[in-house]
C-alpha cells in the first residue's frame, strides 16, 4: 500500500522520470513569520535564492549573512562560505548540536542555516526524496476532515547520511475520497 501511494504522489507531481532529469532546483524565497524572531534571528524581507540538489541531500541559500556569502548544507555538515567556496564558519554533525534544545532556545547563525537547509530541501524535494536510496516509506493512519479522507506516508531514512531532520521522519498527505 505504501509503495502504491508513493507512486501516486510522485505521478501527481510530474513523475520520477521527469524529476530525475534535473540535478538541482532553484526558488526565490522570502521568509517570514515569528519563528526566526523567537529564535533571536529576525528575518529581513530580502529575497534569497534557494538551490537544492534533486539526487542527494544538499541545499544552499544565497546570499546568507552578507552579499558574498552562501550556506552549504548536507545532513552531516552546515557551513557558511564565501562565494569562492572558502569557509567562514562550519559545524560538523549539526543535528547533534540541535538535539535537546528547548523550543524557545536562541539560535546562532549555523543553527539557522541548518534549519534553512533541511527544511527547504525537504519542502522543495517532497515527495521525490522518498524514492531516493536509503528511504523507507510506510502508510500511516488516514486523516479525515469533514467528508474528505487524506492518506499519509511516513518516510524514514535508513542511514544517518540521509537524515536531514532531527526526528528523521516526514509526512506527505495525499487526497483521496473516502
Amino acid at each position: 500500500m505504501a509503495r502504491e501511494l508513493l507512486e501516486k504522489a510522485l505521478a501527481a507531481h510530474g513523475g520520477l522520470a521527469r524529476w530525475s532529469c534535473f540535478a538541482t532546483v532553484q526558488a526565490t524565497i522570502v521568509t517570514g513569520g515569528q519563528l526566526f524572531g523567537m529564535k533571536g534571528t529576525p528575518q529581513d524581507p530580502m529575497p534569497r535564492r534557494m538551490t537544492v540538489a534533486t539526487q542527494r541531500e544538499w541545499a544552499s541559500v544565497c546570499p546568507y549573512g552578507a552579499d558574498d556569502q552562501r550556506t552549504d548544507f548536507t545532513a552531516n555538515r552546515i557551513a557558511i562560505e564565501k562565494l569562492d567556496g572558502s569557509v567562514v564558519k562550519e559545524r560538523v554533525h549539526p543535528s547533534e548540536h540541535a538535539e535537546g534544545k528547548a523550543v524557545d532556545a536562541s539560535w546562532d547563525v549555523l543553527d539557522r542555516a541548518y534549519f534553512n537547509g533541511y527544511a527547504l530541501w525537504t519542502y522543495l524535494t517532497t515527495p521525490f526524496h522518498f524514492a531516493m536510496p536509503g528511504f523507507a516509506v510506510e502508510e500511516i493512519e488516514p486523516w479525515r476532515q469533514d467528508d474528505e479522507l487524506w492518506r499519509g506516508l511516513r518516510g524514514c531514512s535508513e542511514s544517518e547520511e540521509n537524515r536531514p531532520t532531527r526526528s528523521n521522519r516526514r509526512d506527505v498527505l495525499d487526497y483521496e475520497n473516502g
